[in-house]
């Protein structure tokens, strides 16, 4: 039971820190909205409690947390297997921005991931993006709320039935709301192609009138 509580718990919580990450960084164009958002995250943040993993004993390797996720997998008691998710979707971001990993390397690559997107946000809606770096910041997003719409549905496709209701239930919330995010994406995206518009405008107006922004 352990280890299926630790893989369970290590996949939930990677495809919930995606989502959370991505939600953090996106448009919120009223104080209504705003607010909608954050009760929405403070549910899914109580759905997505899972259990850590178990501490080492002193009878224990070191390392003992690192154990390979192909052990892991092959334990009898979960039925989700990674390897084979990853074989069957190769390309989808997860692998890159959300699995489950000690790697200094790729924690520091997904640091500096994060740190570009939220520099292209802030740009985004100071109005100093161009319509290219817009577009190209809407893209990502898509890409990733896609991808993860991906995993978790396959997950539900070729294990739904072998899930237990709650793990199920969590898969099913995650790709929920990775496709209502989807659905907002091309929104927020005209609207910060206007609100880059509607500034330019203005500096125009601004220099016209021999002054500065």
């Amino acid at each position: 039971m352990g280890k299926r509580s630790w893989l369970i718990g290590l996949v939930i919580v990677a495809l919930a820190a995606a989502l959370w990450v991505a939600l953090g960084s996106e448009e919120r164009t009223s104080a209504q909205s705003e607010a909608g958002d954050k009760g929405q995250l403070v549910e899914q943040r109580r759905a997505f409690t899972a259990p850590r993993p178990p501490s080492t004993g002193a009878g224990q390797a070191p390392d003992a947390e690192s154990e390979s996720m192909a052990e892991l997998e092959r334990a009898p008691t979960y039925p989700v297997n990674l390897a084979a998710l990853q074989g069957a979707l190769p390309d989808n971001v997860y692998w890159a921005l959300g699995a489950p990993t000690t790697d200094e390397k790729v924690l520091e690559t997904r640091k500096a991931t994060e740190r570009r997107r939220n520099e292209a946000f802030g740009k985004i809606q100071a109005g100093e993006a161009s319509e290219e770096e817009i577009h190209a910041y809407f893209e990502a997003q898509r890409r990733m709320h896609q991808d993860y719409f991906d995993l978790s549905t396959r997950v539900l496709s070729e294990y739904g039935e072998s899930l237990s209701e709650r793990d199920r239930g969590l898969y099913e919330l995650g790709a929920s709301m990775h496709r209502d995010r989807l659905a907002e994406l091309p929104r927020l995206e005209r609207e910060a192609i206007e609100r880059k518009h509607a500034q330019d405008e203005r500096r125009k107006a601004w220099e016209a009138s021999g002054k500065t922004p």
